[in-house]
């Protein structure tokens, strides 16, 4: 670019309007909404009979009023602001019909309206438009994202309407094989039966023939004789006729229910809100406790209902976790090694034995599986529809304590222990190590870099569970600490400060809540904005489970808590508070 293009082009400076020396207006009178160079500031200043000078720097000078007349008295000039009236007066205004009001500067309010106005400008330009556009652009490819789905949606309902299609025609050559093989048994049987009605009558043909040969002879002695034979001729049986045997087809009775659940079902699952960036540590603040009952956050009610009670005494001497199952079912599992399947009703589909844990240390996968973990053996078992378990990953010398299968992608996370050592692993559902989030030790000793976690006095990893923007949540003996995905520290909750906090339990909703169960001296679910901070208690002090132990959600999010009464006494009660 030329020297003159880059000068014609460019911005020039606002020059002083006191002296002629083309100096920068740095400075500003606000009395006497002058621009002045920082020379004639010092001399401004120095001036005699101006009375005070409020020199400012230019960029916080305040503009002087435009000037502008009065609609009531046109000859006078707007030059003040009635508080009372919010409107621009003129001084004859003011000793009439203004007398007594409060009034100030009109010049004054005009800056403080701009100012306002400037602000807010700033905001919308900065802040507001740019996150709209984003917004629009997002909305637009989630847009292109829904109509692929749909499109994926009919391909796949094509080809299962091709599949029930291909399994009638297979039906239809195999029932077409059989009826070849029965029609061919049936008609060699009345081909057999006609040749022998034949061979019969050719035989009565032949004698009625000779009978009428013999009749015509004049000899009777030969006649007489020909009777005589005829008489010991024997006269062969008739055969039957037997009926053949009826090839009928019955009709089945279509059923359009099982014809249904053989094609498959559509279903709409809720949005996901879009993953955030990462951000900084967030200091969690307290707010006064509050309950949900019928409250409001945002768009979204929340309207604690109880939807049923499911009782499993008996079979585990206390409750602490549970993972759902789909079609209403769940995994509970206490701190003897019990670990049982149950439906709706308590009935008990399933038990297992496991080590003595009072964790989180079994899940279940997106498909339904269950996976648990094993410290003495240090591996994590699978169990699939079948029934069947398998080892899916050994950990080593790595003690696994806790667990949890991501509903986004279907990682597995896993919290281990190693002598002073605790650490958060990442594996693929295919039980493949991806990486070591974040390794810290115990009994007060400084974490580990790189990996520092920003939490002191870790026993151990007890719970764990993952926020819908990716956030890993855990839980150890006093506190639950939020990461990102990739392991940087983002919060740290430990309960309300006038009650003492003992985490139990933690999960998280389609909106990005986090709740937590707690069982300390102020029992109840705490809920959390997906940044760590206290919204609300869910349940009134009257309506909390008794001691609730374990918590999760499931795919209808319904909220399912654990609690116990006393020994070989645990309830699952299941309640659905979120009205959206």
């Amino acid at each position: 670019m030329s020297q003159s293009t880059s000068k014609g082009t460019g911005q020039h400076y606002v020059e002083c309007a006191t002296c002629n020396c083309y100096n920068y207006s740095s400075h500003y009178c606000n009395t006497c909404h002058q621009r002045m160079c920082e020379q004639c500031r010092d001399d401004h200043l120095k001036e005699r009979g101006h009375g005070k000078h409020e020199v400012v720097l230019y960029q916080d000078r305040i503009k002087e009023l435009p000037s502008e007349k009065c609609s009531i008295h046109p000859t006078r000039v707007l030059e003040l602001f009635c508080s009372e009236c919010q409107a621009p007066i003129c001084s004859k205004c003011f000793t009439t019909d203004h007398i007594g009001h409060q009034v100030r500067d009109l010049e004054v309010v005009y800056n403080e309206s701009l100012q306002k106005s400037q602000k807010e400008l700033i905001k919308i330009r900065d802040n507001v438009f740019p996150r709209s556009v984003e917004n629009l652009q997002s909305q637009r490819e989630r847009t292109e994202d829904i109509k692929k789905k749909i499109a994926q949606t009919r391909l796949s309902m094509k080809k299962s309407a091709d599949e029930i299609k291909a399994t009638l025609d297979c039906i239809l050559a195999d029932n077409n094989a059989r009826l070849d093989i029965m029609e061919k048994v049936v008609l060699d049987e009345v081909v057999d039966q006609g040749k022998k009605s034949e061979e019969y009558i050719s035989y009565l043909q032949k004698l009625i023939k000779d009978y009428d040969i013999e009749m015509r002879s004049s000899k009777p002695s030969e006649v007489i004789k020909f009777c005589k034979e005829m008489a010991n001729v024997p006269i062969l049986k008739i055969p039957e006729a037997h009926q053949p045997v009826s090839i009928e087809f019955t009709k089945g009775k279509i059923r359009k229910e099982e014809i249904e659940k053989q094609f498959g079902e559509i279903s709409q699952s809720k949005q996901k809100i879009p993953k955030r960036e990462e951000k900084e540590s967030v200091q969690t603040t307290q707010p006064p406790i509050s309950t949900t009952a019928s409250q409001q956050i945002g768009n979204v009610s929340i309207n604690v209902k109880k939807e049923t009670e499911i009782n499993i005494r008996f079979h585990l001497s206390s409750l602490f976790h549970i993972s759902p199952l789909p079609f209403q079912k769940f995994w509970a599992s206490d701190d003897k090694g019990n670990l049982i399947q149950a439906d709706m009703k308590g009935n008990i589909l399933q038990k297992i034995s496991t080590n003595l844990n009072n964790n989180g240390y079994h899940t279940t996968t997106s498909e339904g599986e269950l996976l648990y973990t094993d410290t003495f053996h240090r591996a994590i078992y699978r169990v699939g529809s079948a029934k069947k378990t398998t080892t899916l990953i050994t950990t080593a010398d790595w003690e696994p304590y806790s667990i949890y299968s991501s509903r986004l992608n279907g990682d597995i996370l896993v919290g281990m222990m190693k002598d002073n050592t605790c650490k958060l692993t990442r594996y693929s559902k295919e039980g493949e190590k991806l990486q070591d989030l974040q390794s810290y030790q115990r009994k007060n000793k400084k974490p580990n870099p790189p990996q520092a976690l920003g939490v002191v006095d870790v026993s151990y990893i007890k719970f764990i569970t993952e926020n819908i923007n990716g956030d890993i949540c855990i839980v150890n003996n006093r506190k639950v600490e939020g990461m990102t995905s990739s392991g940087k520290h983002r919060f740290s909750y430990s309960g309300l400060q006038q009650y003492s906090f003992s985490p139990t339990g933690i999960c998280t909703d389609i909106l990005g809540h986090i709740l937590v169960c707690s069982s300390s001296s102020f029992s109840n679910v705490h809920l959390l904005n997906a940044d760590g901070q206290f919204i609300a208690v869910l349940f009134d002090t009257d309506q909390c489970p008794r001691n609730p132990s374990a918590i999760c959600a499931d795919d209808q999010q319904d909220l399912w808590i654990g609690s116990q009464n006393n020994l070989y006494n645990c309830t699952v009660h299941v309640y659905r508070y979120l009205q959206l």
